[in-house]
């Protein structure tokens, strides 16, 4: 298993742990703080597997930009 990929889990755990509190939260903070911590963890996420693409060790397509 390349040393990178536990990075990607890991971070993807970490969105999807982020995801369920965001859903607690009330109307207001849910739209705005839980929507911008949910938004720079996939950017995270997303900066994580481009690397590890353009380094040629894994590849996971994990977004669609064009949503």
């Amino acid at each position: 298993m390349p040393s990178e990929l536990p990075v990607i889990i890991r971070t993807h755990e970490l969105y999807l742990a982020i995801s369920k509190v965001t859903e607690k939260l009330p109307g207001l903070p849910r739209q705005t703080i839980g929507r911008r911590v949910e938004d720079k963890t996939l950017e995270m996420l997303e900066l994580l597997t481009m690397t590890t693409d353009a380094r040629g060790v894994i590849i996971i397509y994990l977004f669609d930009n064009s949503l």
